[in-house]
């Protein structure tokens, strides 16, 4: 039976903030199609974001707050921090796995 050992801090922030990502991706994409719905009355990013907040809550049972900033600036097209320093990296996630794979046979 393999040995389950627990996350690490990094880990659990990382799983954290790719939840966190989603739900603002849901908001920003909803308050844009509030914005191009042809409504006399729109909804503002700050309903969009408690109704989201409210969603995620009955779907997942995990209180989530979401950046109204946050969700305007991707409802604008604005990348994420992660979008945008994942431009930036030298290796793509598949040659990642090449070298690791390569390292790991070297080192056997």
């Amino acid at each position: 039976m393999p040995c389950r050992r627990a996350l690490s801090k990094t880990k659990k922030a990382h799983i954290d903030a790719e939840f966190q990502e989603e739900w603002v991706t849901i908001a920003a994409n909803r308050y844009t199609e509030e914005q191009q719905s042809g409504k006399k009355k729109l909804k503002g990013v700050r309903a969009i974001c408690k109704e989201v907040e409210k969603e995620c809550y009955e779907k997942t049972g995990t209180s989530i707050k979401l950046p109204k900033s946050t969700v305007s600036d991707r409802a604008s097209g604005k990348p994420s921090i992660r979008d945008f320093n994942a431009e930036k990296r030298w290796l793509q996630a598949d040659e990642e796995e090449e070298v690791i794979d390569f390292t790991i046979n070297a080192a056997l």
